[in-house]
């Protein structure tokens, strides 16, 4: 492995830590980095905090905290040097990556957002408008302006089933339900704020693919990080 090379692969709602492992372990080994696929629990706020992480803060609890955390302990155990990461996150974990690079930019090396169903474009959750309030720093725009920033959808990704908030959930929040009406509508909106913030975004989309992980998905994210992160010492050496 290339020192300061990290990947972190984050799961979807399913929580199949082990999909994202095998997804992009190829893309580890040819761009010579560490690959992180956090599993992040559900039930311990009680019931109905399965999105808990998608949020970044639920309950008092940060799991952007949590994720460095994980990283402090894996690069202990296998002896790398932490650095900033390169975080990719799918369906509902693609919230918490996103989410993660608007609080913690500082942190992201770069950032691949595949297929989100809520984007933040307001006040937060839905956006970064009183983010001090929530996480004692306002939105760093010149840390997210040095991130690349790639967002993905799926061409045939149109359906509408979870894209709806109902008034009683959880997670209910001003404008929730304004962001559009499918996942090409989101990440086309999440595109255009971030462009207007002049943040470098690659909008990319999956040929034959609903909201779901495809090859066309995964190589998608592969050209990213092999652009980004250019060749290890071993192909330079």
């Amino acid at each position: 492995m290339t020192p300061g090379r990290i990947i972190v692969a984050v799961h979807g709602s399913e929580r199949s830590s082990e999909l994202m492992r095998n997804a992009f372990a190829d893309a580890a080994g040819t761009t010579g980095s560490v690959l992180i696929c956090p599993l992040f629990p559900i039930g311990i706020h009680g019931k109905g905090d399965e999105p808990a992480d998608k949020f970044i803060l639920w309950n008092g609890l940060r799991y952007d905290h949590a994720l460095e955390a994980m990283l402090v302990d894996a690069a202990q155990r296998f002896g790398f040097a932490p650095a900033p990461v390169h975080i990719s996150g799918f369906s509902g974990d693609a919230q918490f990556a996103q989410r993660y690079l608007l609080v913690r930019p500082e942190n992201v090396a770069s950032a691949s957002v595949k297929g989100p169903g809520y984007v933040s474009a307001r006040p937060w959750w839905t956006g970064t408008a009183d983010m001090e309030t929530h996480f004692a720093a306002p939105c760093h725009l010149a840390a997210l302006r040095k991130v690349p920033v790639q967002v993905i959808v799926g061409a045939q990704d149109t359906g509408q089933a979870f894209m709806t908030i109902a008034r009683e959930s959880p997670i209910r929040a001003g404008g929730a339900n304004d962001m559009g009406g499918t996942g090409i509508e989101t990440t086309r909106l999440l595109t255009m704020n971030l462009q207007s913030q002049a943040i470098a975004v690659r909008f990319d989309m999956a040929d034959q693919t609903r909201h779901e992980m495809t090859a066309n998905v995964i190589a998608a994210v592969t050209e990213l990080w092999r652009e980004v992160l250019g060749p290890t010492d071993r192909d330079s050496g």
